[in-house]
């Protein structure tokens, strides 16, 4: 669903006038999302590592954070 405003104001009064009950599921739910991120990231940088992915000189534009 596209986010426009109409959509970004419900939301906003939806999360601003909810009962206690339903700010705890959004946050739970928040919570579960991060920590399912994480967990995604923490699995990708393992199977990086394993696959020597980092053990091979990478392209220049990979090392642009060196150069100013």
């Amino acid at each position: 669903m596209a986010h426009t405003e109409t959509n970004a104001q419900t939301r906003f009064w939806g999360a601003f006038f909810a009962t206690p009950k339903e700010k705890l599921e959004r946050r739970k739910r928040k919570e579960l999302a991060r920590k399912e991120q994480k967990e995604a990231n923490l699995q990708l940088a393992k199977d990086l590592r394993e696959s020597g992915y980092f053990d091979q000189p990478q392209d220049a534009f990979f090392y642009r954070h060196y150069y100013f």
